[in-house]
């Protein structure tokens, strides 16, 4: 493996792995000991420096390619989504500083990083097996941090729902992409595709599809999958709640993209490739309508 070839295209990720590492040692190495503030403005620091390095990474451009094995696979258009999903972090962070909701400034936002570079990865993916532990490592930073802030008495069990919730998604979702490999028996979603062009809608490749867009669903919060989402973002903290409802949305929403029309023959999404029915298209856009008009009449119902 080419691992210099690897770091060129995932230095972005590197570098903000290393700025949690860097709050970590700095938050309960060096200023453990230290008052409160002391520790969320310096931890915090580094934490936005981490965020700033990978951003100016992801934005220099010439960053192109497919990663030994085809794993991952960068290219302006991920670049320019990794650095959007950065700036948010970054901008959660920053609102953090003078919260003070924990005790556990290094962990907080280490977890924050950590969650950055899942999602990070999530853009890149073009593997099974990537799709699967990119969104989880988005997922379980995240489940921790809804439960950080030791001031509500709901966090603990928003924390709980989410996970719940989480767990349920990711169990369809696997069950999906599992079904996605045993048709083709490959992991890499362009050979999937390429597998399963002109095969039909087979029973078992149109619950492959209807799996990974109830998984996705969950992600995403769309009706009728979404039932986690208000408690979650009541019990976390206002920061933490920000970013589950923009950046890992983002995220999602690209990996689900990628997913669909990379790892799915063109044909799976036209609207007659189900007699009766349609492909993952119509799946999308009944959601899709489903959220939109379910969110505005309960809209109307709110003080």
């Amino acid at each position: 493996m080419d691992y210099l070839e690897l770091l060129r295209l995932l230095g972005g990720e590197v570098l903000v792995v290393a700025a949690a590492l860097a709050v970590l040692f700095v938050d309960l190495g060096i200023m453990r000991e230290q008052p409160a503030r002391n520790r969320w403005m310096i931890s915090g620091g580094v934490a936005v420096l981490g965020c700033i390095a990978g951003l100016f990474w992801c934005v220099q451009g010439g960053v192109e390619g497919r990663s030994p094995g085809g794993l991952l696979a960068v290219d302006g258009l991920t670049q320019l989504v990794k650095a959007a999903l950065l700036l948010m972090v970054l901008l959660t962070v920053l609102f953090s500083f003078h919260a003070g909701f924990t005790p556990n400034v290094g962990e907080y936002f280490s977890l924050l990083l950590l969650a950055a570079v899942g999602m990070m990865l999530m853009v890149s993916s073009e593997n099974v097996l990537m799709v699967f532990v990119s969104l989880e490592l988005t997922s379980l930073s995240l489940y921790i941090l809804t439960a950080f802030n030791e001031e509500n008495p709901h966090g603990l069990e928003a924390a709980l729902k989410y996970f719940l919730f989480g767990g349920v998604a990711a169990a369809f979702l696997l069950f999906g992409l599992s079904l996605l490999y045993g048709l083709t028996g490959s992991l890499d979603l362009r050979e999937i595709a390429a597998g399963l062009r002109g095969r039909g809608a087979t029973p078992a490749m149109s619950a492959a599809v209807a799996l990974v867009v109830v998984g996705f669903g969950f992600k995403v919060a769309a009706v009728p999958f979404h039932l986690w989402a208000p408690d979650a973002y009541e019990g976390a903290p206002t920061p933490v709640a920000a970013l589950v409802a923009s950046g890992s949305k983002v995220a999602s929403f690209f990996l689900l993209g990628r997913v669909l029309m990379t790892g799915l023959p063109p044909e799976a999404g036209d609207p007659g490739w189900l007699k009766g029915g349609g492909g993952w298209g119509l799946a999308l856009a009944v959601l899709a309508v489903a959220s939109l008009v379910l969110g505005n009449v309960a809209a109307i119902a709110q003080k």
